[in-house]
């Protein structure tokens, strides 16, 4: 299932990081004109997938770039596949893939494009709807 988003849900999704910003640049009234905006912008982002432990197996296109933006908004990376990690990032899907995620109520079989739209709408998107099916 593809996330459809309309121009007013883009533009609440901006509406909401430019609030976060006017919070935290104003959070403080003693650091006034000290704070950088792309400081706060990337502040923001590093919490949106922050607790998330990522492991990339079979990814489609540029999986560096898929990696970055994950990173950049607080995921850890694996290199291993181990027991920390709680998203298996996949292009292409397998019964071995299904039985891992169902081993443990936290753990989340998705695609790609659940990093892309994280990125993109700076937030957290449910799994459910980037499920690899």
């Amino acid at each position: 299932m593809r996330l459809k988003l309309t121009s007013n849900q883009v533009l609440a999704n901006v509406l909401g990081v430019l609030i976060k910003i006017h919070g935290l640049f104003f959070k403080d009234p003693t650091n006034l004109g000290c704070q950088e905006v792309g400081t706060l912008l990337r502040k923001i982002r590093t919490q949106i997938l922050w607790g998330c432990t990522l492991f990339f197996k079979d990814v489609e296109n540029d999986v560096a770039v898929v990696r970055s933006r994950a990173e950049a908004m607080g995921a850890t990376c694996k290199t291993l596949m181990d027991s920390t990690v709680t998203h298996l990032v996949t292009s292409n899907k397998t019964m071995e893939d299904f039985r891992w995620a169902e081993q443990v109520d936290s753990r989340y079989l998705v695609h790609p494009r659940w990093i892309n739209a994280a990125h993109y709408l700076w937030h957290k998107q449910p799994e459910e709807m980037y499920f690899t099916l």
